[in-house]
């Protein structure tokens, strides 16, 4: 989902010096938005991309140059129709901006600093205060339990850093675009959230593709079940956690938030049922269980299916086998977080 992601894991396994190129405004139609970034490294690979690779030639033609000099603005306008400029043939009809930095000492350590924040769960507000004629960009992190770091000093605007925060958390924003905290400073704001975290239970054949897709759309995959043979690394290269052991006692270790999503999907009417009694009144993102409405409305004691209750899963595309199946569910994962508080732009 967010391409940061890629690029922090990819800067922990890197010792190459490398570029960080980020779209900070777009007008008008593009392939990304705001708050998508690419890393190119020392010996020119790239690791995500900000165009269907229209750009991408032109902007690994500067590495050498931001790396030298030090950060840069470059603005593509996509808008004529001109096939010899950045028009028609781009394949896009927009004006974006993308900035351009170095990772040195100190922004790498920053961006360290972000990962280890994100990966304890926390919500993160990055402001970015941009001086071409310095070629630098000072910016400040802020997390959604005050810790502050960086390497601009923000104390004067705190308050309302603050409040921008807590809207962006609350009201559902997540990237930004250039805003002004004072007349004289222009600054680009970019809120980061942990992946989305997902939990199945069963690991059975439809369980692998199910855990493969929802690694690649960018969520965070527990697999659980009671029988250690089938929840194996070798089975799930991609789920970050693999849980066993009976419902009762697996409940007990997790602490679910409304931010998490869970499919049941054990092929075991008791096993279900005992774990959706536990879940259904949990405040969670996405509830799915597989199988016919009328399996879920035994589950629930032969009461109607709530709303809130995904069931059966997936988007009705037709699917038929694990792998369509699979893909099916992922897609409506992906719908309902994209509809849910963290994915507009920051506005003030």
């Amino acid at each position: 989902m967010d391409t940061i992601y890629e690029v922090l894991e990819e800067i922990d396994s890197s010792s190459q010096r490398a570029m960080l190129a980020t779209i900070i405004h777009v007008e008008g139609s593009a392939y990304r938005k705001e708050g998508t970034s690419m890393l190119v490294k020392g010996d020119g690979a790239q690791i995500g991309v900000l165009s269907a690779g229209c750009l991408e030639e032109d902007i690994l033609a500067r590495k050498d140059s931001v790396l030298a000099r030090g950060s840069t603005k470059v603005v593509y306008d996509m808008r004529n129709s001109d096939e010899i400029s950045w028009g028609e043939g781009s394949g896009c009809n927009g004006k974006i901006e993308i900035l351009l930095e170095p990772l040195d000492d100190i922004f790498l350590k920053q961006l360290k600093m972000l990962g280890s924040q994100l990966a304890k769960g926390k919500e993160v507000l990055m402001g970015k205060k941009i001086d071409v004629e310095e070629q630098r960009a000072e910016c400040f992190f802020l997390t959604d339990d005050d810790v502050v770091f960086g390497d601009w000093d923000i104390d004067r605007h705190i308050d309302s850093l603050k409040e921008l925060r807590d809207k962006a958390s609350k009201e559902g924003l997540k990237s930004g675009k250039q805003l002004s905290l004072d007349p004289l400073t222009e600054v680009y704001f970019q809120y980061f959230q942990p992946k989305p975290r997902l939990f199945i239970f069963g690991a059975g054949p439809d369980a692998v593709p199910l855990a493969s897709f929802a690694d690649q759309s960018g969520f965070t995959v527990t697999v659980a079940d009671w029988r250690p043979a089938l929840c194996t690394k070798e089975r799930f290269p991609e789920a970050v956690n693999l849980m066993t052991g009976f419902p009762e006692d697996l409940l007990q270790q997790i602490t679910f938030t409304p931010k998490d999503s869970v499919i049941l999907m054990t092929h075991n009417f008791h096993k279900d049922k005992e774990i959706l009694s536990h879940v259904k009144d949990k405040p969670l993102r996405y509830l799915g269980v597989l199988g016919s409405q009328s399996r879920t409305s035994r589950l629930l004691e032969k009461k109607d299916v709530p709303s809130f209750i995904h069931s059966p899963i997936g988007l009705d595309i037709g699917a038929e086998g694990p792998e369509q199946i699979a893909l099916s569910v992922a897609a409506e994962l992906v719908k309902v977080v994209k509809k849910t508080p963290g994915h507009e732009k920051v506005s003030t």
